[in-house]
């Protein structure tokens, strides 16, 4: 209910919008597809690949670790396989016992260090990511602000989009309105030549 007087009060602002600037002047519109622009910007592939090969790198490593877990456990199994064997002496057994908890506590602290390991790892490419992330858009954004005022729009639209009911904001805009190809060009540019 709310979504639909939400989109009713915005329909109604912008046909009021609409008939007040033509009294004055005819409006310029412009869409561009924001998605598009960011995938096709050089400098987010780029981002892209060495975000691949930083989590090649960091899954190689907690790959390693894990192998190492993976062996220690199989020792405790081995330990705790001849601790069931009752010809043992009650010495032998009694140093078994003692060298199966020291490597249960081995085992322990590295299964924790390998979590902190991970969880360290996947917060520092969130962060990492995030602030990459704004800067190509800001970046974006200012050619966007550029080209904006260039032409004269009076409206930028981004057709990709989406409304609180995940429907497109831009249901059909004409494609000579759109100007995605251009920004592209502008932004890979501006990156081959740095």
């Amino acid at each position: 209910m709310k979504y639909s007087l939400l989109l009713k009060k915005i329909f109604f602002l912008f046909i009021f919008a609409l008939t007040f600037s033509n009294l004055h002047a005819e409006l310029k519109i412009g869409v561009i597809d924001m998605n598009r622009i960011f995938s096709e910007y050089e400098k987010t592939k780029k981002a892209q690949s060495d975000f691949e090969n930083l989590e090649k790198g960091a899954n190689r490593e907690l790959e390693t670790r894990l192998a190492e877990l993976k062996k220690r456990v199989e020792a405790i199994d081995k330990l705790t396989a001849d601790l069931q064997k009752t010809e043992l002496s009650s010495d032998l057994r009694a140093a078994k016992e003692k060298e199966r908890e020291a490597k249960i506590a081995e085992a322990k602290k590295m299964d924790e260090e390998t979590a902190a390991f991970r969880s360290a790892k996947e917060k520092n490419f969130q962060e990492e990511f995030t602030k990459t992330r704004k800067t190509i858009i800001d970046e974006i954004m200012i050619v966007v602000d550029e080209q904006t005022k260039i032409r004269g729009f009076d409206l930028l639209f981004d057709k990709s989009g989406l409304s609180a009911g995940a429907i497109p904001v831009v249901l059909y805009a004409r494609p000579d309105f759109d100007i995605s190809t251009e920004i592209i060009t502008i932004l890979n540019k501006k990156a081959n030549s740095k």
